[in-house]
């Protein structure tokens, strides 16, 4: 997994290459920055290899300089693949995760850690019974509510779940959109 800053002629700054002892494929996803110039890096590392790997979800923070601070690897028990979709970080310096969790359905995967790495919270979503639920649409507003599209399915019937989680990981509320068979959504704006 490698990481670079650049300068605004597009000169390398700092570069980063993350790996751990586990080997195999380290696939970076997402990057967000903080108020004071923090470089957060979420991705995909091996947890288990072999004949039936498995994948967690990893989320590193740099400093400005790139000194890495810390590492949280997201493993959840039975999982095959843990995957990240957005990361935000917020105006108080926390860092939320937004990804899925697969096997063999899915659901949505949400982490909030503090600034120092503590996880703050987390929690898994499903819509009611549905198989299938993945990340459509990832968005925070100024008062750090997160707002989630989720396409959920069940068989061939689709719809667009549109989510508000406030700061503390509670969802405040949940409006399916659609009708049964179809339902997509392409953008959302907090």
């Amino acid at each position: 997994l490698v990481i670079r800053k650049l300068d605004n002629s597009g000169n390398i700054i700092w570069e980063k290459i993350y790996s751990d002892s586990k080997g195999g494929s380290h696939t970076g996803s997402n990057i967000a920055i903080d108020g004071q110039g923090n470089v957060f890096v979420s991705g995909i590392v091996p947890y288990q290899s072999g004949s039936n790997p498995t994948y967690d979800t990893i989320l590193l923070k740099y400093t400005q300089s790139g000194d890495l601070l810390w590492t949280r690897q997201i493993h959840t028990q039975g999982v095959e693949i843990t995957a990240p979709h957005s990361i935000f970080a917020d105006s108080a310096g926390d860092i939320t995760l937004v990804g899925g969790a697969y096997n063999p359905g899915s659901s949505v995967l949400i982490a909030k850690y503090s600034p120092n790495g503590d996880l703050l919270w987390n929690r898994t979503y499903s819509y009611s019974n549905y198989t299938s639920n993945s990340i459509s649409q990832a968005q925070y507003d100024i008062k750090s509510n997160l707002f989630l599209g989720v396409m959920s399915s069940l068989g061939y019937d689709q719809r667009l779940i549109i989510l508000k989680i406030n700061a503390s990981g509670e969802i405040q509320w949940e409006y399916p959109c659609g009708f049964e068979g179809c339902a997509l959504g392409q953008d959302m704006k907090a």
